[in-house]
């Protein structure tokens, strides 16, 4: 019989990164308060640059596609980071280095609910650097995979059939119409840059790990 519960534990486990439990609120500024705020800033520009600073030839439509596609074309950068980290998440689960098996310092350092064995024996477990880091670059792995198959289903088929479609758009345009479809791509192009942001601080965080807060004593 398939066991679906565990299944879903399995396939999901990268984005368990997300359930470490820390007493500050540090790691909830790096993963969600800065690529929101930096995701929605962004967002702000394209929609003042598409008001105030394009030709007043360009409709809605245009502007709108050229807004998404701006964002797409970051899939130069995202195409080769599943690689990068998927390499070093091998590295840093085989590195021989005693103190990454230490706990994490603090007098409440970070923790987990993880599943050992069983569905149902779920404990808590005190995160040693390790453990952190292989669960950082697993987050990092999957979701920079989610990522480039966002901005590739993004590019080759929903902006390809806007614009295939953006002459009966502009035909039939109304003032609903327009708001409708411009909420969507801008919707869209929000999650995207979101999930680009937050790779991009979470990656920065990884790297102060691997480049100076492994080389010092607790």
């Amino acid at each position: 019989m398939i066991d679906f519960p565990e299944i879903r534990y399995r396939l999901t486990s990268p984005w368990r990164y997300f359930r470490i439990q820390d007493d500050t609120s540090f790691l909830a500024w790096i993963d969600w308060y800065l690529p929101v705020s930096i995701a929605f800033l962004s967002i702000i520009g394209m929609v003042t640059k598409s008001y105030y600073f394009v030709p007043k030839a360009h409709d809605l439509v245009t502007n709108t596609f050229e807004n998404i596609l701006a964002v797409c074309s970051l899939s130069n950068i995202i195409y080769i980071l599943p690689g990068f980290f998927i390499a070093a998440l091998s590295a840093i689960a085989t590195f021989d280095k005693p103190s990454l098996d230490e706990y994490m310092p603090g007098t409440n350092p970070p923790r987990v609910n993880l599943k050992m064995s069983g569905i149902e024996n779920i404990n808590e477990y005190t995160l040693t650097r390790r453990r952190f880091l292989c669960m950082m670059f697993s987050f990092l792995s999957a979701q920079s995979l989610i990522l480039a198959i966002i901005i590739f289903i993004t590019k080759n088929f929903i902006i390809d059939l806007g614009i295939k479609l953006k002459p009966i758009f502009c035909s039939m345009c109304t003032w609903g119409l327009s708001f409708s479809l411009e909420f969507f791509f801008q919707l869209l192009a929000f999650f995207i840059l979101f999930i680009f942001f937050q790779i991009v601080f979470i990656t920065l965080h990884g790297l102060y790990y691997l480049g100076e807060r492994l080389l010092n004593t607790n």
